[in-house]
């Protein structure tokens, strides 16, 4: 499971993780369910990029579909 806060701000919603391996990942969206989408995305390319580099993918991340992914999202 994953864990992330968002923010509103003037423009739409400000997300960061707060789970320790996604420490300082941010995305943003106009529109909640646009910041929620971004987030799915964002950890998309994250194991994307584990994953071409021959990286280890973080304990959170490992084996997911990224379908089924469970982002616990809290609204500030």
């Amino acid at each position: 499971m994953v864990n992330a806060v968002i923010e509103p701000s003037k423009d739409g919603y400000g997300l960061y993780f707060t789970t320790p391996s996604l420490d300082g990942i941010t995305t943003f969206g106009i529109t909640l369910d646009e910041v929620k989408e971004n987030a799915r995305d964002v950890i998309k390319e994250l194991i994307e990029v584990y994953t071409e580099n021959n990286e280890v993918i973080p304990a959170e991340l490992t084996g997911l579909d990224i379908n089924d992914l469970k982002i616990t999202f809290k609204l500030l």
